[in-house]
């Protein structure tokens, strides 16, 4: 059975990870999918600062199309 095009795996999920993570240091660095392994998969920022982050991956060898959620601590509240 082929792999779900919307959906990761644990090892997937975490090569995901890594990938937006090298993406946020360099956005213009070929990337490989985290699926597949092929260079030139697509990411873009949806994020809705500062609570949560959101990116979508795109890999045109694989048809892989996944957004992933990267949950952020909520702003700390200062005393008054």
């Amino acid at each position: 059975m082929e792999p779900d095009h919307k959906v990761l795996n644990e090892e997937e999920w975490n090569r995901a990870h890594r990938v937006v993570s090298a993406w946020k240091n360099d956005p213009s660095a070929q990337l490989a999918c985290p699926r597949c392994g092929t260079e030139g998969l697509k990411v873009e920022d949806h994020s809705v600062r500062p609570y949560a982050e959101w990116f979508q991956l795109d890999c045109d060898k694989c048809n892989l199309d996944v957004s992933i959620h990267l949950p952020q601590a909520p702003p700390s509240q200062t005393p008054v």
